[in-house]
């Protein structure tokens, strides 16, 4: 979360967890302006002993977990 408390929201893009915030400015899409790039999931993926590393097979866990 922001410091100064803006809404906010976080996206995946290109396997990269990003967040973004309310507000004007060069850039903005709609309102909504990338304060930050906080993470490459491919890393989070790694460090996670077991979990599949192809995408397919991540989904299947996911969906497997969600039914």
């Amino acid at each position: 979360m922001p410091e100064d408390g803006r809404l906010c929201i976080a996206s995946v893009e290109v396997q990269q967890l990003q967040l973004w915030v309310r507000g004007d400015g060069n850039g903005s899409d709609n309102g909504w302006v990338l304060l930050r790039k906080m993470m490459s999931l491919s890393k989070v993926y790694d460090s996670v002993p077991g979990l599949p590393r192809d995408m397919t097979s991540l989904l299947i866990v996911i969906l497997a977990c969600l039914s």
